[in-house]
């Protein structure tokens, strides 16, 4: 029985986690000048 509830309380755990993340879709907002390949040159 204490393995059920373990189990059901970590996938709860992760589709919480998830959930959180889908939240953030869409509301980052990205630096329009940062070159990466700028950033590789420098030694």
């Amino acid at each position: 029985m204490e393995l059920f509830i373990e189990i059901a309380l970590h996938k709860y755990v992760q589709c919480r986690q998830r959930c959180k993340i889908v939240e953030l879709f869409g509301t980052i907002d990205y630096d329009e000048t940062y070159s990466y390949k700028a950033q590789r040159q420098i030694p």
